[in-house]
């Protein structure tokens, strides 16, 4: 009897215990720690992995390469890059996917374009090439810790899928 006893005690510590930090974890939620920290989650990974999600599926040697460039702007989103470039409709904005320093969008937030959604080719590098636009202006102010961080998930996120090679992936000098 006092083996079956121990189980129980041992089963209702268990439980106890789980539930004390399932309690913990929901209360926390997905806080975040503030300011410009270096910091990486699962929730991280995840929201790059649905950003990056086309509406439209491609074969995986559709692209072969990956171009960053700056926008020469401060700040920015689709919509205001779509319109520094003389464009009426953010949709056309030509590159692919957008990551934002903070000034017009979340720091470090991942914007996929109308291109990207569609899997068409940026107009001034035609079929293969991947455009991501980091908002700044290098002369400026460098970009920040949250936008090379994201920089970086979403060309790993790119080359893993659709195997692109590091040797095809072209970065600003200054980056």
């Amino acid at each position: 009897m006092s083996n079956q006893s121990r189980v129980a005690k041992v089963l209702v510590a268990l439980l106890a215990s789980m539930t004390i930090g399932a309690v913990v974890l929901l209360v926390l939620g997905n806080n975040r720690p503030q300011g410009d920290l270096t910091t990486f989650s699962l929730s991280d990974h995840i929201s790059i992995g649905s950003a990056m999600r086309p509406k439209v599926s491609s074969p995986s040697n559709r692209w072969n390469t990956v171009e960053v460039f700056y926008s020469g702007t401060t700040e920015g989103d689709i919509a205001q890059l779509a319109a520094g470039q003389g464009k009426r409709d953010p949709g056309d904005i030509d590159c692919h996917i957008v990551i934002c320093n903070g000034r017009g969008q979340g720091n470090g937030t991942v914007l996929p374009t109308r291109r990207w959604q569609n899997q068409a080719s940026a107009a001034s590098t035609g079929n293969g090439t991947i455009r991501v636009c980091v908002v700044g202006d290098a002369r400026q102010s460098p970009i920040t810790q949250r936008q090379r961080t994201s920089l970086q998930e979403v060309v790993k996120h790119i080359c893993r899928h659709y195997n692109i090679e590091s040797r095809s992936i072209y970065y600003p000098r200054n980056l």
